[in-house]
Formats: C-alpha cells, structure tokens, sequence
C-alpha cells in the first residue's frame, strides 16, 4: 500500500525534491496508523504508536497566541513574588526578630519549618482536591484573597508582637502558596505555545527568588539594633508594605482571571487535551493520581527526585539558617553582609535565562545539571572556608559562585524533569512533587545541620551541606539513557509543519502557471 504522503509530495512537489528523511518521517506514521487498529501485543509498542499518531495529529491542529497571555504571567508572577517572601520573612532577619519577640534563633527558625511541614502535608491533598479539579479564575481567586488575608494578620501579629498568631498564620501562608504555585503551569499550558515553556520556567523560579531578594533587602533597611522604637517603626512598615502591595495585587487579580483558557489553543498538545477533556469528563479528575503512579513507577524520574529533592531541601536548610551564620561570623557587619547577600541573590535569579538560553540551544538537560551540581558542591566547601579565614574577597567569590548555581540548578532540575515526564502528559505534577519532597528535605536537613553546629561548630554544617549536594549529583548521575521527549515533539511539529507549508506554497504557485500555458495554448 503506498502512503498518501508520498503520493501527496511527489505531485506537489515538481520542481524540489523532499529531503527523504522528513517524508520517511510522515510514511513511518502513516503505516503505524495502520497498524492503530490491529491488536498489538505489547505495551511498548502500543506506547510508542499512540504518542507518534498524537505528535502528528497535532500538526493538523490550528493553533493561536493571545498577547495577553503576559499580563496574566505577569500578575500571577507578582503574587508569586509576594506569597515567597513570607516563607523565609522572618528568618532572613533572625537577629531582628530575636530583639524584638525577646526570643532565641531556634524558636524564630520555627516559622520556616512550620511553613515547610504544611506544605508538604497539604500539597497532594490541595492539589488535587481543588486545585486540579476548580478553574483557574477559583484557584487564583483562592490563593491571592488568601494572600491578603494572612498578610494583614502578619501585620497585626507583629503590631502586637504575639509570635504565636504569626506562627498559626504561617501554616495559612504556606496552604495558599499551593494554590498560587500551581496556577504558573497552568497558565503555561492553557496560554502559550510548547516553544515558550524555558522562558516561563525561568520566570515562575524568578519570581519566587524575587521574594528572597525583597527579605534580603529587608536584612539591609531594619538593621538598627539599639534603637526599639526605630526597628519596631521599619518592622512594621515593612510588614504593612506587604499587606498593601498583596492587597492591590488580589484587586487586579480577581478582574484579569475571568477567562480560564482562550478560544483558540496556543499550541497542538492543548488542542489535544481539550479534545481528551470533551470526550472524557472524567479525564481531569483521573489525571492526577493516574500520574502519581506513572511518575512512581519511573526509574528515572526517582533518580532526579531523590537528587533534585535533596537539593532543594539544601537551598531550604542553608537559606533558613544563613542569619545565624552571618551574625556567628559578623556579629557588627549585619549591612555589609546583607548588601553581599543581596547582590548575590540578584546576580543569581537574572543568570536564570542565562541557564534558560543554554538549555534551549543546547539541550544538554542532565550534563549540564551534573556540572551545575559538582560546581555547587565545591562552592559550599569554598564558602565555608572564606567564613573561618574571614576573608571578605573569597566570600564574595564563593557567595556569588554558590548563588547562581544553586538557584540555576532549581531551572535546570525543573526542566529535566519536565523532559523525562513529557510524554506521560504529568509533567507538571512531577515539578510540584519534587518540590514538595524539597520541603520535606528541608525540615529534616534544617533540624539535622542545626543539631550538628550546636554539637560541633558551623564549619561542620557547612561542609555537611556539601556532602548533601554530592549525594544528589551521584543521584543525578544515575539517570539513564536520557531522552528529549519534550524537544523530540517540538522538533516534530516544526519539520512537519514546515512540509506542509511548503506543499501548500507549491500547490498555489502551480496553478497560475497551469492557466497560463492552457490560455496560451
């Protein structure tokens, strides 16, 4: 039987001849077309039809992108930006908080664990109890309203100075962070094309550093100790500013969420799902535990689970306790030490799209997470070193170094798992399980290192943090046979889409010149 391809191109293509590898391409999926009806007797196989018959039915697609699809990003990226400055508010300024709640570092460290404990015990629960199964207008009206509300509770928990009321808040901090984390890759999907998902990966991980940057500057601007009045004045004013920026945020965000997908899908795997989702009402409510298992049951994915997890809980740990450290090390140079930690953390969440470029140029997924992790590795043990000899040159080195890479590593360690998972269409539940198994990391990774400086010295800590980071590289170093199943769809769609323009331009030039030998004749 001969393929309608290749009768297709070989008449519309008169004067060009198809490049044989792109039309062995089209053939290969018609013949496996074919076979779609017949019984075939292994998974594999059935696999491996059904998702090339899906890569080209997506070519058939119409497809459209809406300019406002940034405004939406670009509010879900500022409630993102204030709901993660409320994880680590108060631990960023620990010595700040000690004075002022006439408390020890360990009890102000608890506000970051309990946010870390409820985030992890309420994501899978949340997620799929509301988040997947309400629209995006009702999770993003859930989660900035919630925002607000804990916001201006902070406010009055520091107003009075009840560090209980502050701790119960940040439980609600952390459940309405899950609705807000959870609206970016939605919005990614439902809005924009495949081409775009690096650039908005980058951007929801800006974000939430975003709100490092905005406690870090905080370390900078309540650093009068000596003065209650004065840093009871710019503590409040800082909470307060907060509450206003979350509460004008939540006004625009109620308004520019009243339409949940556009008329016209931006991209041919969204086309697809919305046909999945018509015929089968219950696809969405299925999809959620159906990927729980799929993702479990993956080797690989385990493997950078296990790594990325690890590290993630690293970053946790290290950025929970860094004001403990600093003040250890500068008791006097809390303004210096803030203005280094600042400048880090910038320089850091702007090398994102640097990291983003080199993985869309290069898409070298897992060499490039390896490099950034043994990188990271000797960073911390450099960065502990600089802290005992005080040498304020290679701390700046080291600081500068560990930043970009740990927070490069969060983009790259995403969109790895984004390309194990493409083809199992979870991959934005696997993102949200390793981030919560980061948490989970966290808690265990904060209470372990603190155990340790008590016991021994801070040196040991810190050097402990990098025996983690290795840990996690011998995990990721673990992940087989690594395939682009994300970029091999993307590849697809663009070769044969770009066939079946050419055909078109061939069939429509043919024509005049066909009318015109006939009248001439």
């Amino acid at each position: 039987m001969v393929s309608p391809y290749r009768k297709k191109f070989s008449t519309t293509f008169i004067d060009r001849e198809l490049r044989q590898s792109e039309l062995e391409k089209l053939n290969r999926i018609y013949y496996l077309q074919l076979l779609s009806s017949e019984k075939r007797k292994s998974n594999k196989e059935n696999k491996l039809i059904d998702n090339l018959v899906l890569n080209f039915d997506c070519v058939q697609r119409a497809t459209k992108t809406y300019t406002r699809r940034w405004f939406l990003f670009a509010m879900i990226t500022i409630s993102l930006t204030i709901s993660s400055t409320q994880f680590l508010q108060f631990c960023i300024i620990s010595n700040v908080m000690q004075k002022y709640f006439d408390t020890t570092s360990d009890v102000i460290d608890l506000t970051s664990i309990f946010y870390m404990l409820i985030y992890f015990l309420l994501y899978i629960p949340v997620t799929y109890f509301f988040c997947e199964k309400q629209s995006l207008h009702k999770v993003a009206l859930y989660g900035s309203v919630g925002l607000v509300i804990t916001s201006w509770l902070k406010y009055i928990g520091v107003l009075i100075q009840n560090f209980a009321l502050i701790l119960l808040v940040q439980c609600f901090c952390a459940l309405f962070h899950i609705f807000l984390s959870s609206i970016p890759s939605r919005i990614a999907t439902v809005w924009f094309p495949i081409q775009e998902e690096y650039l908005t990966q980058a951007i929801t991980i800006f974000a939430n550093n975003l709100g490092l940057i905005i406690n870090f500057l905080s370390l900078i601007v309540i650093n009068n100790l000596d003065d209650m009045e004065i840093l009871t004045t710019n503590l409040t004013d800082y909470i307060l500013l907060i509450a206003l920026l979350s509460t004008f945020n939540a006004i625009i965000m109620m308004f520019a969420f009243k339409q949940d997908e556009p008329e016209i899908p931006p991209s041919c795997i969204e086309a697809l799902r919305r046909d999945k989702v018509i015929q089968n009402e219950d696809y969405d409510k299925r999809r959620f535990w159906k990927s729980l298992k799929i993702l479990m049951s993956n080797k690989n994915f385990i493997m950078l689970f296990l790594g990325f997890g690890l590290n993630i809980g690293v970053f946790n740990a290290f950025s929970t306790i860094l004001n403990s450290i600093i003040v250890h090390y500068f008791p006097t140079g809390q303004l210096e030490a803030g203005t280094l930690c600042l400048s880090t953390t910038l320089l850091s969440v702007f090398s994102l799209f640097g990291f983003a470029f080199i993985l869309a140029r290069f898409k070298r997924f897992k060499s490039t997470a390896l490099w950034i992790l043994r990188i990271q590795s000797i960073a911390f043990i450099l960065f502990s070193l600089s802290l005992e000899s005080t040498s304020f040159v290679i701390m700046c080195f080291s600081s500068i170094l560990l930043g970009i890479f740990m927070v490069g590593f969060q983009l790259v360690g995403q969109e790895l798992a984004v390309e194990l998972t493409y083809d199992m269409m979870c991959e934005d539940i696997s993102v949200g399980i390793i981030n919560t198994f980061g948490f989970f990391c966290g808690i265990i990774i904060t209470l372990g290192i603190k155990k340790l400086q008590d016991v021994f010295s801070i040196l040991y800590g810190n050097l402990c943090f990098s025996l983690l980071i290795t840990v996690g590289t011998i995990f990721n170093s673990l992940i087989s046979s690594l395939e682009l199943k994300r970029q091999e769809v993307v590849d697809f769609i663009d070769s044969a889409t770009e066939i079946e323009l050419e055909s078109r331009t061939y069939r429509f030039s043919d024509t005049p010149r066909t009318s015109r030998q006939s009248s001439m004749k």
